[in-house]
């Protein structure tokens, strides 16, 4: 099970829903990053688990979970961290369905690393934790390297 590979136009107009895991999850570096964002709720990917090759990504993992939220994002949002992420050269788009809080099924956009190599950039694990405290999501034990 992959998933698969999107690519939104930079015109495209459409508002998004966005499923956040990882340093996205950190509402600080949202709104440095994103200005005001909608947050929606939190939400687990089904079959998928999180990674840490260099920074946060999802791979197949058939019965895990991956915690995570989903905020509301505005077309300019997107494009701003379609640049953030690197898209397409360090992450690329895909959409997933998650599972939100209130029990309802999301499809949502999302990032996954295509290519990215390299150290972890120095303070990235404590972004990512701020993040799942932010949302109360947890435990961590499992989830973050150490």
């Amino acid at each position: 099970m992959t998933l698969p590979m999107l690519t939104i136009p930079n015109d495209d107009p459409r508002d998004w829903l966005y499923f956040a895991y990882g340093s996205n999850l950190n509402k600080s570096q949202m709104k440095t990053r994103l200005g005001k964002v909608e947050e929606v709720q939190t939400a687990v990917l089904h079959d998928f688990k999180l990674t840490f090759p260099s920074t946060c990504t999802l791979v197949p993992a058939p019965g895990k979970q991956t915690p995570g939220a989903i905020y509301g994002i505005t077309a300019e949002q997107r494009r701003k961290l379609d640049r953030r992420e690197g898209v397409p050269n360090s992450y690329r788009q895909t959409t997933v369905k998650v599972v939100g809080a209130d029990g309802k099924t999301y499809e949502c956009l999302t990032y996954v690393i295509s290519n990215r190599n390299g150290p972890r950039p120095q303070g990235y694990v404590e972004i990512v934790r701020q993040g799942y405290i932010d949302w109360g999501l947890g435990p961590l034990g499992e989830i973050l390297p150490a």
